[in-house]
């Protein structure tokens, strides 16, 4: 197909629209008459063309004569009216001059755009709101877009706001395509704020270990989120050491999705709904995660942020991490026991010997002051002491109460979704768990993505709602080469992992010096090659002449030997393995015959089950054989499994090994059945 392939001269152009009526504004995808879709595959064929090309880009031009007015477009749909184009108001405005309402829209056939390596990215305005452009960008892009033009604008619309970015840069050719290709995204800063937010967003990641590790605390605008790697097998406990008048101004936000901010965790040290696993005393805060949170389970990393709710606050700090749940500091656990020799006062609760306790009490009851939640203050209660009307929650500072305020009896909505929330702490797990736009990275396309609203299939399939229509595209099983849906991959492939389970191990030749493996199962137990020799047309229904061959076979190898010096058969003279084989009389070699060797043949003893012969094979086999032993030797799988993996192995003429072993193991873990298994 040429490279500019003329499907229609003289195009109406027209406003596109969605479903609901509305101009789609900024995208580059037309809708085109089915005629053109038609042309296209009757061109497809009469050119023997395998398949056309992917995805379908056009060139359209608004005048012949002015080849300047021209855009590059991909295809939405085959739906429009013939004789018509549909055009996103963003394509339309740059095509179709205002003064001209009887332009028409020349078309042909793009096929010379290449897919995009690089591209780069500057955005026009100052958006505070986008932290991470990357992030932002990676799905909206080919969402709405099918190719990108150095010095072009683009316009991406989200939640009624329009961001305005300039291709400054596009590779490998000025006009690039965006579908199925990786591209590298790099943003260019509008100024020099800008600059500085991405080289901080750049920063690399900061990875705790189980132990004390030294943190930085900050607020809301500035703090740092780290990462942890879990051990599925044990509770995670967090300690963090404060050296602040009121604990309920630090707090530790803690989410399993890497999108982890202010608004958006799963746990936190928020004292909510009187959690045991939660713990706020002078100077420490800690939390413990069960390893059965659903939250948690099958879950590799968790990430962590230390938060000082105070504006313009930040000081370093001490986070410990501990694998043991018993190690969770309580209330009860920070209990002392009374002494025999102690009394308990009942003022302050503390300690003291029995025999002080009346001047003790006395004095405390003169100094002390109890509040109603168990405070002790000296004289009088502090006017900054505060008790929440609302729950039983009290706090030492007047910004305490007001951030305890803030984010228990304050509504909020997401900013996300629209969604009312009572408070802080269920608007922060709604948007990091069942907000529909709540990013997540794709388990199949690996793009970062809203999950959108779930139906009922998707929730029972433990996926978000773009998996599973993600999932829905098809793939090819590489063992099978079956086409199954990705999201249908991993049981398909359980059900391979199933099936090899089930296997029988392959049948090895009854030949002790044999490992090649039997194709099908003979009477006599040989494979074809060791069968050979002893095969014969004459009638035999009593095995006579078997026994007479056999016993000829033997008794050769047993006086002239094979001739070969690699031979290994322990029944052979030229193996050497026998020493006593060379001054042994012919009628004893015969006896040995009779009476042991041919005593082991199927056919001819009828009590035979599992036969066994010493028969010499050639140089390859008896290599592969020592390779076979060698691996048996490890006890992992059966012997018939690994004759079968050898059986792919090759030696040059020296005899060294020119096969991988590694890759006769990678087959052995592919097909085989280990012990036990």
């Amino acid at each position: 197909m040429s490279e500019e392939y003329s499907i229609y001269e003289h195009l109406e152009p027209e406003l596109l629209k969605d479903s609901d009526g509305n101009v789609v504004k900024y995208s580059d995808r037309v809708a085109l008459p089915p005629s053109i879709l038609e042309s296209l595959v009757n061109q497809q064929q009469r050119l023997s063309i395998a398949s056309l090309p992917h995805p379908l880009i056009f060139r359209l031009q608004a005048d012949k004569s002015n080849s300047a007015v021209n855009s590059f477009v991909g295809v939405k749909e085959f739906t429009s009216q013939e004789g018509t184009i549909l055009l996103p108001e963003f394509i339309y405005d740059k095509l179709v001059s205002p003064d001209n309402n009887d332009s028409t829209i020349n078309i042909t056939l793009a096929s010379d755009i290449p897919k995009g390596t690089s591209i780069a990215l500057k955005p026009l305005e100052l958006y505070p709101e986008i932290k991470d452009w990357k992030y932002f960008l990676e799905a909206k892009l080919i969402k709405s877009y099918t190719t990108l033009s150095t010095n072009d604008t683009v316009c991406i619309s989200e939640r009624d706001k329009v961001y305005k970015l300039l291709v400054e840069q596009a590779e490998p050719s000025s006009t690039i395509c965006l579908i199925d290709t990786d591209i590298d995204l790099s943003i260019v800063p509008l100024d020099d704020e800008m600059a500085r937010e991405m080289s901080n967003q750049q920063d690399t990641e900061t990875v705790l270990q189980y132990g004390t590790n030294a943190v930085t605390i900050a607020d809301t605008e500035h703090s740092h989120a780290y990462k942890l790697q879990l051990d599925n097998n044990k509770d995670l406990c967090l300690f963090l050491s404060i050296n602040s008048q009121d604990v309920n101004l630090v707090d530790l936000l803690i989410s399993n999705n890497q999108f982890l901010s202010k608004d958006s965790f799963q746990w936190s040290t928020i004292p909510f709904n009187e959690n045991s696993n939660i713990n706020k005393n002078d100077g420490t805060i800690s939390i413990c995660i069960p390893k059965t949170d659903h939250w948690i389970e099958g879950k590799e990393f968790v990430y962590i942020l230390p938060i000082v709710w105070s504006e313009g606050e930040s000081f370093k700090s001490q986070l410990s991490i501990s694998k043991i749940s018993e190690e969770h500091v309580t209330t009860s656990s920070l209990q002392k026991t009374l002494k025999a020799d102690e009394a308990k006062c009942f003022n302050c609760g503390k300690h003291v010997p029995k025999q002080s306790i009346t001047l003790h009490e006395n004095f405390c009851h003169r100094n002390n002051i109890k509040c109603s939640c168990g405070q002790l203050f000296l004289k009088k209660i502090p006017d900054t002491h505060w008790h929440c009307q609302n729950d039983a929650y009290f706090g030492e500072t007047i910004e305490g109460r007001d951030i305890h305020q803030k984010l228990h009896h304050t509504e909020y909505e997401c900013s996300l979704c629209s969604t009312a929330l009572p408070n802080y702490i269920q608007l922060a797990l709604h948007k990091s768990t069942e907000c529909p736009e709540r990013l997540h990275i794709c388990r199949y396309c690996q793009l970062t993505v809203p999950q959108e609203v779930p139906s009922a299939e998707a929730m029972l399939s433990s996926m978000t709602q773009h998996e599973y229509q993600c999932g829905s595209k098809t793939t090819e099983c590489h063992q099978c080469s079956k086409i199954v849906r990705q999201r249908d991959l991993q049981t398909h492939m359980q059900l391979h992992e199933l099936d090899r389970k089930q296997q029988a191990a392959p049948i090895v030749c009854a030949n002790a010096n044999c490992c090649r493996i039997l194709n099908e199962p003979t009477d006599l137990q040989l494979c074809s090659v060791c069968f050979g020799p002893l095969y014969s047309t004459d009638y035999d229904p009593n095995y006579v002449k078997l026994k007479n061959r056999l016993e000829r076979k033997y008794i050769l190898q047993l006086t002239r030997g094979c001739g070969t010096s690699w031979c290994k058969n322990v029944e052979c003279i030229s193996s050497g393995i026998n020493p006593s084989q060379k001054t042994t009389t012919l009628k004893e070699k015969i006896s040995h015959i009779s009476n042991d060797l041919l005593t082991s043949v199927p056919l001819i003893n009828q009590n035979v089950v599992t036969a066994k012969y010493h028969l010499c094979v050639d140089n390859l086999v008896t290599k592969r054989k020592f390779m076979a032993d060698m691996i048996y030797e490890q006890g992992q799988y059966e012997y018939g499994w690994i004759c079968e993996a050898v059986s792919k192995l090759s030696f040059d003429e020296n005899g060294s090994e020119m096969g991988q072993v590694s890759s006769m193991e990678q087959w052995l873990h592919k097909h085989a059945v280990k012990v036990g298994e």
